[in-house]
């Protein structure tokens, strides 16, 4: 596979989500709460850049995913990479960590039955399923991006293959501890966070 090849189809479905984006029936509330949410977490992610693999990124689409719907986690994983990479150098790695963070946006909607509960003062983060998840998101996240390192550099063969996983695992073992501490200090906060945005802007989550 040609390094060309490899981002044409990690685009592929980025390209789709946001063509859906410009002709779907996405109102003006919901452009505007995509764009804010995205250029807000892909500023979070400047103050940590010094950290090796360390950022907030990742769990805040998370949450994004839990509180809403996987269109809109989708669509703020998209823009947190494109925007915190104006910042911190565009590359070839831009449209993969599109695609992973998107990735992850949409399957933290996915999972909103496993990872919420019902109390009787309304539905909450379970904060230690929330946890492993998000650690393993940031397993996930380095193993895209490491793929996307073997495709663009590499010979395609199994050896090499794993001589990229390995040589990223403790970048990804980091993040998915960091990953792990976000969730569990602060999970709950910023999930009631995103629903109450959620209700005034009322984009709700649905099946």
């Amino acid at each position: 596979m040609t390094p060309l090849l490899s981002v044409v189809l990690a685009a592929l479905p980025v390209l789709y989500v946001i063509i859906r984006f410009e002709t779907g029936a996405m109102d003006s509330r919901r452009v505007v709460l995509v764009s804010v949410l995205g250029a807000l977490i892909g500023v979070s992610r400047i103050p940590f850049a010094p950290l090796p693999n360390i950022q907030p990124c990742t769990f805040l689409i998370m949450m994004v995913g839990l509180a809403f719907d996987a269109e809109t986690g989708f669509l703020v994983g998209v823009m947190t990479a494109a925007i915190s990479n104006i910042f911190l150098g565009q590359g070839y790695w831009t449209i993969w960590q599109m695609l992973s963070w998107g990735l992850i946006g949409a399957l933290s909607s996915w999972l909103h039955p496993l990872l919420l509960k019902n109390t009787a003062s309304g539905e909450k983060l379970n904060i230690k399923r929330a946890a492993v998840v998000s650690a393993l998101f940031g397993i996930l996240y380095g193993l895209i991006m490491d793929t996307s390192t073997f495709l663009m550099f590499f010979p395609i063969t199994s050896y090499t293959y794993l001589a990229v996983l390995l040589s990223g695992m403790l970048f990804n073992i980091l993040h998915a501890a960091g990953n792990f501490y976000f969730t569990l200090f602060f999970g709950e906060r910023v999930y009631s966070i995103m629903r109450r945005i959620g209700m005034r802007t009322e984009v709700h989550w649905e099946d």
